[in-house]
């Protein structure tokens, strides 16, 4: 039966006025066939295609009235997304991706599977059909505009389709290759019986005879839909001859045209007058979709897939660390921070520890042990502070570098938000217990010794780093949709040089000064909120120790204890007010960022 659409009608509010897309389209798309969209730019084509798929937009400035019916019954939220396939003229990949890893971690995704025998049997079957085989080991990056175009197709063919939609798949390829991509899409058609819809803009001759069924819209108006054999009875019924060496598609497409250089179309606007009257005086019995309205709404998955959280951390750490040198280098050049605070923390307690430095500065600052104590505390405050850092960057950076893919195939129902919200996070703590339990550790041994690096890890992994995972994923939800984003990340990430830059003197004013400087302070930290963990940090991790008072401004980890609840939070919150603050803040970060993934990623469609 295929498709059948019934008074289809689209209007947008646009500059204070409504404009109509699509004026009351109805017709049959033949199951099994190929079905060609014409129409000039602005006729509708891609509109249609939107409408048809469901996923047209959900703006209250978009209205959608009509029916739509396939097989004879309403599409089905629940199946429509594994009936069609739809290919449109933005193509998504992960850059980085080569082609048949591509296809692979989309194929464990759809069929969420580890077998591996089918995976490879499945990526072998989908290289050969669309010709891709000799460039399967190649990074999407660097393959053609055509090959990518395949390789869509390939992604789409996967979880087999009953309705293909591709939207101007033509753009860009030169004569030849546009007639081998549709040899493809007709062999695919002929073998898998896949009803095709696709919007072509002028296509050549060899290739528009490769369609069996046509939609001609312009200007919004149908035109003609139907086989090629009810196209030659409508030309006859109007009694229209053909200009030599033309067919009849051909010659319709250029009757909206007001000067046409290569034909003889004197009349062509009254003639695509009497089309359109004939199409509506044919039609004007179909009255099914009448003023029934396609409203749009979520179709909600919350449950999370195990397998695709796996195949997300695999392909992350392939992307990371299996495409050549440049890409590790670039991974491992930060870990060079820890190395870094380590060599100058050691060296200064070398020097402290064995008397390089002049007696009377030692002195001076107080006893050795309270020295070593408080080089100790800076070293491993400063070690942990790195680590939070890279979990927010790690976490921010998956969503912000993937958030077009991943809205892409969330809009396509191949995944869930909640199960991509959970790999983000579970691969950003992984990555940095994995750093801290390898080159941290080592570190840490060296500086404390066995029992205190053992009693810190515990505290930072059971106590600190859950906190630290919901704090970087509240945030990365809330900004990572948006450019702006980036930058405040950045400002994130270097908050600790606030506290650098003013406990200090914090430490050395009194009364009125320190208010103000309080309240300067919090108002940088507004836009900086990661900070407040590092008074959370401080408070699990160290103990408070009595510290000699001309040590304190030494001392960072006790200034943050001291000062840090007030001076972020204008002076007012003692440690319990600040826990609840604190614990609020994470709360209104996680809700804000899901309220903003809801309203950006989570799709609504018209179904």
């Amino acid at each position: 039966m295929g498709i059948v659409v019934e008074n289809l009608t689209v209007r947008v509010f646009i500059k204070k006025k409504w404009v109509t897309i699509l004026n009351n389209v109805s017709g049959k798309i033949p199951k099994g066939k190929m079905t060609a969209l014409l129409g000039e730019s602005g006729s509708g084509k891609t509109t249609f295609l939107n409408v048809l798929s469901g996923i047209a937009c959900s703006s209250k400035n978009f209205k959608v009235r009509g029916k739509i019916t396939v097989n004879g019954k309403p599409r089905d939220p629940k199946k429509w997304f594994e009936q069609f396939g739809y290919i449109r003229q933005q193509d998504y990949f992960i850059e980085g991706e080569t082609v048949s890893d591509c296809i692979k971690s989309n194929t464990k995704l759809i069929y969420k599977t580890d077998n591996t025998e089918f995976i490879n049997s499945t990526c072998e079957k989908y290289l050969r059909m669309l010709n891709i085989e000799s460039i399967k080991d190649s990074p999407i990056k660097v393959i053609s505009g055509g090959q990518k175009k395949r390789l869509s197709i390939a992604l789409v063919l996967l979880k087999k389709p009953d309705i293909l939609l591709l939207d101007e798949p033509f753009t860009g390829l030169d004569f030849v290759n546009s007639l081998n991509f549709a040899n493809i899409l007709e062999h695919l058609s002929s073998t898998t019986e896949t009803t095709m819809i696709v919007s072509i803009h002028n296509g050549p001759r060899k290739v528009l005879e490769k369609f069996q069924a046509f939609i001609y819209l312009n200007n919004a108006d149908p035109v003609f839909i139907g086989e090629i054999q009810e196209l030659v009875e409508t030309y006859k019924k109007i009694g229209c001859e053909l200009p030599k060496d033309m067919i009849h598609i051909e010659h319709i497409q250029t009757l909206t045209l007001t000067e046409c250089q290569f034909f003889d179309v004197t009349g062509g606007a009254e003639l695509l007058m009497q089309f359109k009257d004939l199409y509506r005086k044919e039609t004007k019995h179909i009255t099914g979709g009448l003023d029934k309205m396609i409203c749009s709404r979520h179709v909600i998955d919350l449950k999370p897939s195990i397998i695709q959280i796996k195949v997300f951390i695999e392909r992350r750490i392939k992307l990371t660390f299996c495409r050549g040198p440049k890409h590790y280098i670039m991974k491992i050049l930060p870990l060079t921070f820890f190395l870094l605070i380590f060599a100058s923390c050691g060296l200064i307690k070398v020097l402290v520890k064995y008397g390089g430095i002049d007696d009377v500065i030692v002195t001076h600052l107080g006893p050795i042990d309270d020295l070593l104590q408080i080089l100790d505390d800076n070293f491993v405050l400063l070690m942990f502070l790195f680590l939070n850092n890279m979990l927010l960057g790690n976490l921010f950076g998956i969503m912000f570098a993937e958030k077009d893919v991943v809205k892409d195939e969330m809009l396509m129902c191949k995944y869930n938000l909640v199960t991509y919200s959970i790999y983000a996070s579970l691969h950003a703590y992984l990555y940095t217990l994995f750093v801290m339990c390898t080159l941290c550790l080592s570190c840490f041994l060296i500086m404390l010794g066995f029992t205190k690096t053992i009693i810190i890890f515990l505290k930072y992994i059971f106590l600190v780093s859950p906190v630290i995972v919901l704090f970087s994923l509240g945030f990365a939800l809330a900004l990572s949709t948006f450019r702006a984003g980036l930058g405040l990340k950045t400002s994130n990430q270097m908050s600790i040089l606030n506290v650098f830059l003013m406990l200090g003197y914090i430490s050395t004013c009194d009364g009125e000064a320190r208010k103000m400087l309080y309240f300067i302070l919090t108002l940088v930290n507004l836009v900086t909120p990661f900070i407040y963990t590092i008074v959370f940090l401080v408070d699990i991790l160290f103990v408070k120790k009595q510290v000699a008072d001309k040590l304190s401004v030494f001392s960072i980890a006790n200034l943050v204890a001291d000062h840090g609840k007030q001076a972020f939070t204008f002076g007012i919150l003692d440690n319990y007010k600040f826990y609840i603050f604190f614990s609020a803040l994470i709360g209104l970060l996680l809700m804000t960022g899901i309220a903003i993934q809801y309203k950006l990623r989570l799709p609504k469609y018209r179904i």
